[in-house]
């Protein structure tokens, strides 16, 4: 009897103990899979909210470093127009902005450089012969009494960056007569940086007034190419001529200066911005008439489209008293390869 009551006491003591055993297995298999679960869902708010923040903030930055490396561009392709230095000037152009190890790729952009194709006489009667293939200013100064009228044309290539970013706007950002403008697609077109035309009155108010015109008449030349990849690349700029034209003695009529009327013209494929610009110089003045044309663009009108058609627009200021032009001729060239 003995011997049975301790089998049986042996038997319970054995279940006992794989059932503790067990239990142990049990707590430990939840507890892993807690852990499991708290790792995804910390990976899952990583993967969601972080990674594009931080893309972002990393196409916003490869943004502003495209932007700033175009207004370098135009900063010394201006030097280079009006005191004729420096030579030649190269700027590094970024070409796709950082990315996250493991995670996410970086943004690569692509930069463009786009040859007018305009031929010598592709003006007639003041308008370009082939609108649609062709970027170009002209600039004249005239006057119904004076002989000595001046009109200058330019055909013009113009340089394009493109930033197809997924978490930042993706931009456009174009250097095309001698203004850096900004696409957002549509008619989300803004100047960045505006070309040196300024419409000045002295005094401000009350007759007679003076009125002053400066403006810029710059042409690109160069190959067409395109390129992209990671790293940068160097976009340089050399000076092939400079001048500048001024309206000093050109319209004198017994020892008097008279009134003439500037008109400025640019065939562009990104109107909205230069609309908005020029817009912004029709502004009441005394002794001033300054018109725009066309004075409204059409809606329909195709914005920031580098193979859309040309729009020509143009600013009419009468009344001048004096006026004066910076000309200057730049070929633009990009190293294909890129570090």
């Amino acid at each position: 009897m003995d011997e049975r009551r301790r089998e049986r006491l042996l038997r319970r003591t054995l279940r006992a103990s794989r059932f503790r055993r067990n239990r142990r297995g049990v707590v430990a298999v939840v507890g892993s899979m807690l852990s499991l679960l708290v790792f995804f869902a910390l990976f899952g708010v990583f993967i969601t909210q972080y990674v594009p923040l931080w893309m972002s903030q990393n196409e916003n930055q490869y943004s502003n470093d495209a932007q700033a490396s175009l207004e370098e561009l135009k900063q010394y392709v201006d030097d280079q127009a009006i005191f004729g230095i420096p030579h030649t000037y190269a700027v590094p152009f970024t070409l796709s902005s950082q990315g996250i190890p493991l995670f996410a790729q970086p943004t690569q952009g692509s930069l463009s450089y786009f040859s007018g194709g305009c031929s010598k006489g592709f003006v007639q009667n003041g308008s370009p012969v082939s609108p649609s293939a062709c970027s170009f200013q002209s600039l004249s100064y005239t006057s119904g009494v004076s002989p000595q009228n001046v009109t200058l044309y330019a055909a013009t290539d113009y340089l394009e960056m493109q930033l197809p970013n997924r978490y930042y706007p993706s931009q456009n950002l174009f250097f095309e007569g001698d203004a850096v403008i900004v696409s957002q697609g549509g008619s989300h077109q803004w100047m960045l940086v505006p070309p040196p035309l300024n419409i000045s009155v002295s005094p401000p108010t009350g007759a007679p007034s003076n009125v002053t015109v400066t403006s810029s008449l710059v042409s690109l030349l160069g190959s067409s190419g395109s390129f992209s990849g990671q790293g940068t690349t160097d976009v340089y700029s050399t000076l092939l001529s400079n001048t500048n034209i001024s309206s000093l003695h050109r319209f004198v009529s017994d020892n008097v200066s008279l009134n003439f009327t500037v008109t400025f013209r640019v065939g562009t494929h990104n109107p909205c911005a230069w609309w908005a610009f020029l817009n912004g110089l029709v502004t009441p003045a005394s002794g001033v008439t300054v018109t725009l044309i066309p004075n409204v663009l059409p809606a329909a009108t195709s914005c920031g489209s580098a193979t859309g058609p040309t729009t020509q627009l143009i600013l009419v200021v009468q009344g001048v008293r004096f006026a004066q032009a910076y000309i200057g001729q730049t070929q633009i060239s990009v190293n294909s390869g890129s570090s």
